[in-house]
């Protein structure tokens, strides 16, 4: 489903594939190794807990149409076909990682309306993940989405101002 929409919005490359793999003991939720060669590696630490909404907004942020769709593309349109071997280079923290960030953070408003999203959640009930309420965990994590700069400003206070963890 996200590829599909994600196809109607961008030409992915010939040969792009991503895997999924789950990974324990790590200190972040999921992560896209673009591999190159139109390849990503995309791990999820199962040790945390993920919601089948939240699967929607990985899928999305991870791959279709996030990181590695962007990272594919990239590789095929600058890299391959116009010989801009710099920007098989992903660095960080750059201005182009934070639009990376930005491409990936809105991956799933920019693929899934309504339908597309009922789609999903069927998908998911068809795995065996069953969302109870959709509209409650809709509006659950729209509320923790306005609290998502809370946690970036006590990052930034414990790590450039020397707040203490207390």
């Amino acid at each position: 489903l996200m590829r599909a929409r994600t196809l109607e919005i961008v030409d992915l490359p010939e040969g792009e594939s991503p895997a999924v793999e789950p990974v324990r003991d790590e200190p972040w939720w999921a992560f896209n190794y673009y591999l190159g060669g139109l390849k990503s590696r995309v791990v999820l630490n199962i040790d945390l807990p993920t919601t089948g909404l939240d699967l929607i907004h990985l899928a999305a942020h991870e791959v279709y149409p996030g990181h590695h769709t962007e990272s594919s593309v990239k590789e095929q349109r600058l890299v391959r076909e116009q010989g801009r071997i710099e920007e098989s280079i992903a660095m960080v923290p750059t201005p182009g990682a934070l639009l990376s960030e930005g491409i990936a953070e809105i991956g799933a408003d920019i693929v899934l309306d309504d339908a597309s999203r009922e789609e999903a959640y069927a998908i998911l009930r068809r795995h065996g993940i069953e969302l109870a309420d959709p509209e409650l965990a809709v509006r659950i994590s729209d509320a923790i989405d306005e609290l998502r700069g809370v946690s970036l400003n006590a990052a930034l206070m414990i790590f450039e101002d020397g707040m203490t963890l207390d």
